[in-house]
Order: C-alpha cells, then structure tokens, then sequence
C-alpha cells in the first residue's frame, strides 16, 4: 500500500506540474530558456518569435500544393502561411497539437490574423479543419478550432465550425500526396445544425489548419463546402512544410 500511495503521488505531483508549465510556462517551448514577465506568443520567447523563418509567399505555396493535384482537383484558391518548418516551428506546432498549448494556439491564430490583415484578404467565414471524434475525445481539443478562434479575434469574423469527419482516418503524417488524397476520400462533409444561420453561398471563406504538407486535408475541406455556393475558398496555416 505504501508503494501505491507514492506511485500515486507522484503521479499527481507531476500531472500538477504539466497543468502549471501549461498555463504559467516558466522556460520557452522551442529553446528551454527562462520567459520575461510577458511575451508575443504564450510560452515562446520573443527571441524565438522574431527569427522564426517566414512561409513563401501564397503564389509559391499554392505551386507547390499545385504538383499533388491532377488538372481541375484543387479547389483551394489561396494559400496563406506564418512560417516555414524548422525546429523552433515545430515545436510550437508539437506544443499546441499534443500538449494542450490552447493560448499559444490562440495566440499563433492572432498572429496569423494580422497576416490577413497584411495581406488585405477578404473573409466572410473562418472553417477550422475538423477531428474525427475519436481523435476529438483521445486529444480533448481540435487544435484548428482554437487558431480559428485567435484568428477570428482579430479580423472579427465568425468561426463557422460546420466540417465534420464522418470517418477516422488515422495519421496522414506517413503516406504521400496521392495515399492522402485515397486516405481522406468522402471522409469530410459538412454538417449544418438546424440553427445554422451563416450563408456560406457567394461567401468568402477561409479554412484554417496548424500545418500545410501537400494540402489533401485542406482541399478535401474545399470539396466538401464547394457544393454550397462560396465564392471563393482560402486556406491559412500556422506553417508549411
């Protein structure tokens, strides 16, 4: 019984202190080093913030995306991207997916709205990208809807959360452009609750996601909402690999 009990408080012990690093982080995520009073992004070091190394323009990521797809499949318009992977990105991105970095996701989707702004896009709707609810339950959050919503906070348009996955699909992280494309065939799908009021026919909308690799999930999205009517589908992610 002894043994129990201390396994058990250690357990505790350390569940308190990841709740305590979560939302008072005393060290960066991405380099380990001790944080000011306050920062640009919740728990990352302004020094990381201003080196991290910027995406490419949405003309080149939309090219890149562009070579996954045959003639007439990609239905994205617009690519919009924060950074480009490197060490310090992924970290953030790692922080926020599987360690419930939720203020730092807020806080990545405020920066992500000022890009907007930059770059004079025009929004109507902000889709976050969904989770299976299998995923959704294992995770305890969707990571797209939390960037969404810091999104929304500053370019103050509604986040339209009406994309479903209506079939797990596992990780995309190991298979190709085209096992992708196989892998989340008819998986997503809209799905509008009967007090649904946002119009998505002639809207301009914008989906939202924490990292761009070949762009299936995000056109896989654009598919789903085409039949509706928008004028115009965008894509933003915190960064591109």
């Amino acid at each position: 019984m002894p043994d129990v009990r201390a396994w058990m408080a250690r357990t505790l012990l350390q569940c308190g202190r990841t709740v305590l690093d979560t939302i008072f982080p005393a060290s960066c995520l991405a380099s380990g080093v001790l944080l000011p009073a306050q920062s640009r992004l919740h728990g990352i070091h302004d020094s990381i913030t201003d080196y991290l190394l910027p995406a490419p323009f949405p003309n080149a990521l939309r090219a890149g995306v562009a070579r996954h797809f045959g003639p007439d499949e990609l239905l994205v318009d617009r690519f919009d991207a924060l950074w480009s992977i490197d060490a310090a990105a992924a970290a953030i991105l790692h922080g926020i997916k599987y360690h419930g970095r939720s203020r730092l996701a807020f806080d990545c989707g405020r920066e992500l709205g000022l890009l907007c702004i930059e770059r004079g896009l025009g929004i109507d709707g902000i889709i976050p990208v969904p989770l299976h609810r299998a995923r959704l339950r294992e995770r305890g959050y969707n990571q797209s809807l939390l960037v969404a919503r810091g999104l929304a906070s500053i370019v103050d348009v509604p986040v339209v959360d009406i994309l479903q996955r209506r079939r797990y699909t596992g990780t995309q992280t190991v298979l190709g452009a085209s096992e992708r494309r196989s892998n989340l065939s008819d998986a997503i799908n809209v799905n509008k609750s009967p007090t649904f009021s946002f119009s998505l026919d002639g809207a301009r909308l914008l989906l939202v996601d924490d990292v761009l690799t070949t762009g299936s999930t995000l056109n896989s999205c654009a598919w789903a909402l085409a039949p509706y009517g928008p004028s115009h589908i965008g894509a933003a992610t915190l960064a591109a690999a």
